[in-house]
């Protein structure tokens, strides 16, 4: 098991990451770019790797959804499973179908990542980095292509790619930072030790003791966070079953 999932969490080439920008200076011509994959590069990695040997299922949840994705392992199936909401700020017709979409792929990478397939781009910099309009929103400058390589293979940035404008650098810099740990203890640490809970006992425990960090998430990243409460809720309502049967 430990080749499998060596093999699905190896990096992806440089060429399939993509970038968005995150939180921008006030000017808006500067953004922290945050990398993330494609679902259909988690689809090629899990066929790659698992062949025909692997599944998903979606449910629907409250304003999102909740994907599972099964490995066939020594004869056994196993899942790990993660969730996204689907809340859109529109009353478009057009703008609420693209934010279903994105729960129903947001929920599969997320499930993809408790299996480790892209689990390292929650580890690398996030350096500042030129931005432009787009329509309504912003994106990441041609110009910027170069330094975002260099992050992918690991050669070092110059401190002015890393840092913002002086005027700005310690609340964005504390806030990019605070995102990224926020993302990776819900879904690296708090998500897996709450599909390990052996009771309900156990579950309340660490429940309750982390009550306050998932407060903190809500604010900080609240999709994850709703991902995280979703799942704590079925684990509870599998142990209630379990002592009603």
């Amino acid at each position: 098991m430990s080749d499998i999932l060596a093999k699905l969490a190896a990096p992806f080439p440089p060429e399939r990451i993509s970038w968005r920008v995150g939180p921008t200076n006030k000017d808006k011509t500067k953004g922290i770019a945050l990398a993330y994959i494609d679902a259909r590069d988690v689809m090629e990695r899990l066929d790659s790797v698992m062949a025909i040997d692997w599944q998903c299922e979606y449910t629907p949840v409250p304003h999102g959804h909740c994907c599972r994705v099964g490995l066939l392992i020594e004869g056994h199936w196993r899942w790990r499973s993660n969730g996204a909401v689907n809340l859109s700020d529109s009353d478009k017709a057009d703008a609420k179908e693209m934010a279903e979409k994105g729960s129903y792929s947001d929920a599969f990478k997320r499930a993809a990542v408790l299996w480790g397939v892209g689990r390292y781009l929650y580890d690398l910099d996030s350096p500042w980095v030129d931005i432009k309009e787009l329509g309504r929103s912003y994106v990441i400058a041609d110009s910027a292509k170069a330094q975002l390589l260099r992050v992918l293979t690991g050669k070092p940035l110059a401190p002015a790619q890393i840092e913002p404008p002086q005027s700005t650098m310690q609340g964005r810099k504390l806030e990019a930072e605070g995102v990224r740990k926020a993302r990776e203890w819900v879904n690296a640490e708090a998500i897996p030790t709450v599909l390990a809970c052996k009771s309900a006992e156990e579950l309340n425990v660490w429940h309750e003791k982390s009550a306050k960090t998932i407060e903190r998430a809500k604010a900080v990243v609240p999709d994850d966070a709703a991902a995280l409460i979703h799942r704590i809720s079925l684990k509870a309502e599998s142990f209630n079953t379990l002592a009603a049967g």
